[in-house]
C-alpha cells in the first residue's frame, strides 16, 4: 500500500541528503558496463556524462555545446571550405581524475579504440569516414574521406573520450576493469558499484568547471516502478530520471517534487526481422500495423503523454516530412492482405498457410511497465485479424546486447521486437538504422531491410551540405518506411523526470543526457 501522499520529509532521509548535497536516483535497470562506447545498453550512455567528458555536448535546445573542444566547428571555423577538413580547438586544464592532462592524443587513442575490429562498437557511423587524424598543438584536426555533413554531431559526442595513459595497453578493452571502474574526466568519478544494489558516485575535486556542488550520487537499482514511486513518496528516494510514463499520475500527486516532461528525439517501434520467411512479405507487415489502434495503444500505456508517430524523423528535425504517408487502423483491410498473402483463418481463429498456424514472438525489456502494457494490447489487437502473438520478456541487458554477446536483437534472434530507437546526436542521418551496410554487428539495422533506394537516398543525404537537398532525400526515407514497413512506429515520448522542488541547476536535454548539465546540480 502506498504511503499516504501528504506524508513529510522524515529526519536523517531526504533533508539530511540535502543538507551535506547528496542526490539518490532510483533506476529499474542496472547498466552492463560504464564504457558507453562499449554497449549498446542505453542506460551506458545515459549514465555516461556522470564520468566522462566528451568533445561536445547536446543542449537542451537539441544544439551542440563545448565540452573539452573549445568550441563547436562550423564552416569557415573550424570546418575547412570544401567540409573535408576539421579542426577541434582542445581546452586547456582539462584533467583525468587521476590528474593527467587530458591532450589530442587521447582524442586519437579513442579514435583508435572506436575502429579497432577487436572492440565490440555498436555503431562505427562518421568514425569511418575519417582519412587521418592528427594533433597538432593543443588541436585535433580530422581529415575526411569525403563531405559528411553528421560527423561534428557524432565524433566523441555520442562516445566519451576514453584515457590513452590507462588503456593503452589493455589487452582485451571489453573484459578490461576499466569497464567496472572507469577513469574519467567528468564531474564524479565512481566510488564504488555494489551489483545488483548501487552506483555511488563522488565529486571530482579536479573536474575543469570545479567540483560539482553535489558531492554524492547514489544511483540505486529498483526492478519495480511500483517500488520507485513508493520510495519516492516515502522520501528513501530523491529523484527517478527516465520514469515510467505509466507512473505519471502517481508521480504527478507526490508533493515537493517537480515533474518535468520534454519530448525525446528518438522514437519506439515494433522492428520487424525481414530475415524471418513470414515477415518477408511486405503484405503480411503492412497487415500487422493496419491491426494496431496505435493511437489507443499510445493514450492508455503513456496516459496521454506519448504522440503516435509515422516518421523515423522527429518533428523538432528539420528533415521532419509532415506530409509524408500515413498508416492508419485499419483491421478489415488488415485481414484482406492476408487473405491474399495466403493466410486464412483456420478453425480456432488462428490463420494457417501451407499447414503452418500464423505465429510470431514479440520481444521486449522486462522492468518496463510501458513496454508490457504496449505488447499485451497488441497481442489482442492482431488476435483479432488471426495472428496469434507469443509475448517473450528478455531482460535489457540481453535484448539489447551487441551481436558479439548474443544480444537478441542484433543477433537476429527474434521475429516482432519492442525496440527505442534514440536519435544519434542533432543531424536527422539514420544510416546505421537502415542502411544495407549498417547490419550488426555494423550497425544497428536489426530489422536486416536493405532496399537499395533508400541506400541510394541515405548517401546522397550524406554528399552534401545544403539542407534542402538532403531534405528532400530523407522524405524518400519516410516514404519507403511507411510503404515497406520494415518497422512499426509506434509513438514518441516525452521522457520524464521527478526531483525535489529544492534541487535546482537541472537543465535536461531531448537528445543527450540529462547528467550533461549534472556539474551545475545543487541544493
Amino acid at each position: 500500500m502506498l504511503v499516504a501522499a501528504g506524508c513529510t520529509r522524515a529526519p536523517n532521509t531526504a533533508a539530511v541528503r540535502a543538507a551535506v548535497q547528496q542526490l539518490t536516483i532510483d533506476e529499474p535497470a542496472e547498466p552492463t558496463t560504464l564504457n558507453p562506447m562499449l554497449s549498446n545498453d542505453t542506460l551506458a550512455s545515459y549514465l555516461g556524462p556522470l564520468v566522462f567528458s566528451y568533445l561536445l555536448d547536446i543542449d537542451d535546445h537539441n544544439e551542440l555545446v563545448p565540452d573539452v573542444a573549445a568550441g563547436v566547428p562550423a564552416i569557415g571555423n573550424g570546418i575547412s571550405a570544401d567540409g573535408l577538413t576539421i579542426t577541434y580547438h582542445l581546452r586547456r586544464g582539462v584533467r583525468w581524475q587521476d590528474g593527467t592532462p587530458l591532450g589530442p592524443q587521447d582524442v586519437i587513442f579513442t579514435y583508435q579504440a572506436v575502429m579497432d575490429p577487436a572492440n565490440a562498437v555498436p555503431d562505427r557511423g562518421g568514425y569511418d569516414q575519417v582519412a587521418s587524424i592528427a594533433a597538432h598543438g593543443d588541436d585535433v584536426v580530422v581529415r575526411l574521406r569525403r563531405k559528411y555533413p553528421p560527423f561534428v554531431g557524432r565524433f566523441l559526442t555520442l562516445y566519451p573520450i576514453l584515457p590513452e595513459h590507462v588503456l593503452a595497453h589493455s589487452r582485451d578493452l571489453k573484459r578490461d576493469h576499466f569497464n567496472i571502474a572507469p577513469v574519467g574526466s567528468g564531474p564524479y568519478v565512481v566510488e564504488s558499484w555494489t551489483h545488483g544494489d548501487r552506483i555511488v558516485y563522488k565529486a571530482n575535486a579536479r573536474y575543469w568547471r570545479g567540483p560539482p556542488k553535489l558531492r554524492t550520487i547514489d544511483i540505486r537499482f529498483v526492478p519495480s516502478t511500483y517500488t520507485i514511486v513508493t520510495q519516492l513518496q516515502t522520501y528513501e528516494a530523491d529523484a527517478w530520471f527516465g520514469a515510467s510514463s505509466n507512473a505519471y499520475p502517481r508521480l504527478k500527486a507526490l508533493p515537493g517534487y517537480t515533474v518535468s516532461l520534454i519530448w525525446a528525439t528518438g522514437f519506439t517501434c515494433f522492428d520487424l526481422n525481414l530475415k524471418d520467411p513470414v515477415l518477408r512479405d511486405v503484405r503480411v507487415r503492412r497487415a500487422l500495423a493496419l491491426a494496431l489502434d496505435r493511437a489507443r495503444m499510445v493514450l492508455v500505456a503513456s496516459h496521454g503523454i506519448y504522440a503516435v508517430t509515422d516518421s523515423d524523423q522527429t518533428p523538432l528535425s528539420w528533415a521532419y516530412d509532415p506530409h509524408g504517408p500515413r498508416i492508419a487502423y485499419d483491421p478489415d483491410a488488415a485481414r484482406r492482405l492476408l487473405d491474399e498473402a495466403g493466410w486464412h483463418v483456420g478453425p480456432d481463429g488462428v490463420r494457417v498457410k501451407d499447414g503452418r498456424r500464423l505465429e510470431l514472438q514479440l520481444a521486449y525489456m522486462s522492468g518496463y511497465a510501458t513496454a508490457a502494457t504496449i505488447a499485451a494490447m497488441a497481442q489482442a489487437y492482431e488476435r483479432a485479424v488471426g495472428v496469434a502473438v507469443d509475448l517473450k520478456v528478455y531482460p535489457e541487458a540481453l535484448l539489447e546486447a551487441s551481436a558479439a554477446d548474443g544480444g537478441i536483437m542484433a543477433s537476429g534472434k527474434y521475429q516482432m521486437g519492442f525496440e527505442y530507437k534514440p536519435a544519434e546526436g542533432v543531424d536527422p542521418d539514420d544510416s546505421s538504422l537502415w542502411g544495407c551496410d549498417y547490419m550488426p554487428p555494423n550497425g544497428l539495422n536489426n530489422t536486416f531491410w536493405c532496399d537499395r533506394a533508400v541506400d541510394g537516398a541515405l548517401r546522397a543525404a550524406l554528399s552534401t551540405y545544403d539542407r534542402a537537398k538532403r531534405r528532400q532525400y530523407y522524405a524518400i526515407v519516410q516514404r519507403a518506411i511507411a510503404e515497406q514497413v520494415p518497422v512499426i512506429l509506434l509513438y514518441r515520448g516525452q521522457a520524464s523526470a521527478i526531483y525535489p522542488d529544492s534541487l535546482h541547476g537541472v537543465v535536461r536535454s531531448s537528445a543527450g543526457s540529462d547528467f550533461w548539465s549534472v556539474w551545475q546540480w545543487h541544493y
